[in-house]
């Protein structure tokens, strides 16, 4: 496994929509791999594709080294899409991409994603906060 570049505030593929995967293969999984690694060398509990310069919808989380979730298995979100929320909870959060900055942000306390396995199978999640 490889650490990857993360990219930073104000570079375009952070803005860009993502295209859509439509094949796994050892290239994705690599990807992924890398991912997952350089996200836990960033100490970091998320990380899409294009914070690594790639412009794939991709996501990589985990939350296991956090205080109470460490029975949390890490998650690979291939083509995720938030079908509906509830509630509402404001949290410090960070992000890999703006790396000196915290503040509080407001964010659904409950999320629906519909999601793609490493098969591309249709999978659902529901996330709490």
């Amino acid at each position: 496994m490889k650490a990857l570049p993360i990219y930073t505030y104000g570079f375009e593929v952070l803005r860009k929509k993502t295209k859509r995967i439509t094949k796994v293969d050892d290239k994705i999984v690599e990807l992924a791999s890398n991912m997952f690694y350089t996200m836990h060398k960033a100490s970091g509990i998320g990380l899409a594709a294009p914070q690594v310069g790639i412009d794939a919808a991709l996501t990589v989380i985990d939350v296991s080294m956090i205080e109470g979730e460490e029975d949390k298995k890490p998650l690979m979100l291939i083509n995720p899409k938030i079908t509906d929320s509830h509630g509402e909870i404001t949290m410090e959060e960070g992000c890999l991409s703006i790396p000196t900055v915290r503040a509080e942000v407001e964010r659904p306390e409950k999320v629906f994603i519909v999601y793609q396995d490493l098969d591309l199978n249709p999978q659902t999640i529901e996330l709490e906060a």
